[in-house]
């Protein structure tokens, strides 16, 4: 049976063809994967912008935070504050909506009644996938209100925080240039490697 890679054979598509169709597969054309399988491999691929722009994002953050003053910072503080609560109650309220729906339907099933004893063991886990659902969607145990702190103290968490993600980010920015950069490295050597008169002959041959 023909794979996606394959099945253009029967109609005829040359060497190098298929073995552009292969190179999709591999990790330097990782941003393919979800692309029509006819789409033609660009010549070069460039970074994610997910990285570079969320960097600047952040240094922009970070550096508005070290600027910011005491008052601003108490001003700021309370908009965080009343976010967070705000999240918070909307979490537990999401939660407990859907602990309801979950209880209606597993009463549902405990008091079904099933047609045959070869059913038992499906209402058995009707049930069991209920109550798991239940235990893990439901669970509000780790889920804890904000809890009050001075201006002063939430700046410096922030501005902690932001910095680690600065340097997360930029991390992660390096490491997506190197990894595309491999990549064109890889498609470029695939691509002269095509190109060579000994692996032409031997293909005529």
């Amino acid at each position: 049976m023909p794979t996606g890679y394959t099945a253009t054979i029967a109609d005829g598509i040359t060497f190098e063809q298929f073995v552009m169709r292969c190179a999709r597969a591999m990790g330097a054309c990782m941003s393919m994967r979800d692309e029509p399988m006819g789409k033609p491999i660009p010549e070069r691929f460039e970074p994610s912008e997910y990285y570079a722009r969320s960097l600047a994002e952040s240094r922009v953050k970070l550096e508005q935070y070290l600027a910011m003053s005491v008052s601003d910072s108490d001003e700021q503080y309370e908009a965080s504050f009343q976010q967070d609560s705000e999240q918070y109650e909307k979490r537990v309220a999401d939660k407990n909506a859907l602990r309801d729906k979950y209880r209606a339907m597993l009463e549902s099933v405990k008091c079904w009644t099933p047609p045959t004893d070869e059913h038992a063991p499906f209402k058995k886990f009707m049930i069991e996938q209920l109550s798991m659902s239940m235990d893990s969607d439901c669970s509000t145990e780790y889920d804890t209100p904000p809890e009050r702190v001075t201006p002063a103290e939430w700046l410096v968490a922030t501005i902690k925080r932001v910095r680690e993600n600065v340097v997360y980010l930029d991390r992660e920015y390096r490491k997506g240039v190197e990894r595309t950069e491999s990549g064109n490295q890889w498609l470029a050597s695939l691509r002269k490697s095509l190109l060579a008169p000994s692996l032409k002959e031997q293909v005529n041959d």
